[in-house]
């Protein structure tokens, strides 16, 4: 996670996403991926309902954006279309095959979308 000068957290990236009905697809660019071999874009699709929107991204931290790969869960939560939050969660697998139990946050956003929650993969 990014901080200024004032210890006060600052973005890392911004993601767009977009649903067409139970799919949806997004992508992320990060300005500070959280190491130099860590990827500065990923694209995510996803399956569940609702979602969408801009956030600023805020990594978890510790964490890059080569964590954020994989399976994952997202869930963005909004009284309104702004302000929106979500909550990024990476699966684990072992041998290809998920385990939802062994789930950590890797990210919050922050920004503007709509109510939803899906699995993801990055």
């Amino acid at each position: 996670m990014s901080v200024n000068e004032k210890g006060n957290p600052r973005p890392d990236g911004f993601s767009v996403s977009v649903p067409f009905g139970p799919v949806g697809i997004g992508g992320t660019y990060y300005w500070n991926p959280g190491s130099p071999t860590a990827p500065n874009f990923t694209l995510t699709g996803g399956l569940g309902m609702g979602g969408g929107g801009l956030h600023s991204v805020f990594l978890r931290r510790g964490m890059t954006s080569r964590e954020a790969l994989g399976y994952g869960a997202t869930v963005n939560m909004a009284p309104t279309i702004f302000p929106s939050a979500t909550i990024n969660a990476g699966i684990l697998d072992k041998d290809g095959i998920p385990q939802p139990w062994n789930a950590r946050v890797s990210s919050i956003e922050a920004g503007a979308g709509l109510p939803g929650s899906s699995g993801t993969y990055t």
